[in-house]
């Protein structure tokens, strides 16, 4: 054995397999102690930044954040910059049309629409009207009752003009009622048997009116029966459905009424007609009554 064989580097030895496989998989198992792991900086609680952000929860830590915020109020601002300044020009347009209303019967006059004597009667139902109209104008549409003066001067407007009427409804945006709404009224007056006096009234109205203007008023008188069903009907004060005659007085003993005798007014010179009267009837077959 040589001298030089004892200085020979020894190779280094190969540990088994099934202690390399031990070693890696404790080294998995086992999590990075948190030394190795980044620390991130957390706010001093003493610091004066943390002080103010617990004490007021408003303040934001992202700029990006409160800038959404301020885009998203000045919209909001905006919006109600418009509607405030349409409520404002609205109530300016209001203002002016409703001012006055007798400078809306004097363009009326100019245009023809209604006479002098017309003119002076809307003007004397002017008490409390424009007040009554801006109230009707500025509630929502469908709210309310027509105020009696308002109620007033609509009918008053409206029988002697309806294209008046309807120029003044349209053209100066007035709250006035419409005018199926006006023949609803119209349709609740007095229907007892006989002669109606609001219609008659009507009529009185309507010849002063065409008298005034130089003009006359040719109508002609139509009645005709019409077959109504045989029905008494109590309405806890009086009894409906014998012949009545209008004269106000019933006889339980009169046969029931199955026919009512209509009367109505027609013009020749113009383009209107109204009933005027009805009155319940019974045939006569044994000849009584007859001439």
């Amino acid at each position: 054995m040589l001298f030089t064989d004892c200085f020979q580097e020894s190779k280094p030895r190969k540990a088994p397999a099934s202690r390399v496989c031990a070693a890696e998989a404790a080294t998995t198992a086992t999590p990075p102690s948190s030394a190795d792991q980044p620390v991130s900086p957390q706010p001093d609680p003493g610091s004066s930044t943390h002080q103010v952000t617990k004490e007021h929860g408003y303040c934001l830590s992202s700029p990006r954040k409160m800038k959404r915020k301020i885009d998203a109020l000045a919209g909001y601002a905006e919006s109600y910059k418009k509607k405030i300044k349409n409520v404002q020009q609205q109530s300016r347009r209001l203002a002016i049309k409703v001012a006055n209303l007798s400078e809306i019967v004097q363009d009326l006059k100019n245009k023809n629409y209604v006479s002098d004597s017309c003119a002076e009667l809307l003007e004397q139902s002017f008490s409390s009207v424009p007040l009554q109209l801006m109230k009707r104008i500025l509630q929502k549409k469908g709210q309310g009752s027509f105020h009696p003066s308002l109620k007033a001067f609509a009918n008053t407007l409206q029988f002697f003009s309806t294209k008046a009427y309807n120029f003044v409804r349209d053209t100066f945006g007035l709250g006035l009622p419409a005018v199926s709404t006006l023949r609803g009224w119209f349709r609740s007056v007095d229907g007892n048997v006989g002669f109606n006096a609001s219609v008659m009234q009507s009529l009185e109205n309507k010849v002063k009116e065409a008298k005034k203007q130089g003009n006359e008023v040719l109508c002609s008188l139509m009645l005709d029966e019409m077959a109504i069903m045989k029905k008494i009907e109590f309405d806890g004060k009086k009894t409906f459905g014998f012949v009545d005659i209008g004269s106000g007085v019933t006889d339980d003993g009169a046969p029931a009424a199955t026919q009512a005798l209509v009367f109505m007014v027609m013009c020749v010179n113009g383009s209107w007609k109204v009933p005027i009267g009805f009155f319940f009837l019974h045939p006569w077959h044994d000849g009584q009554g007859e001439g």
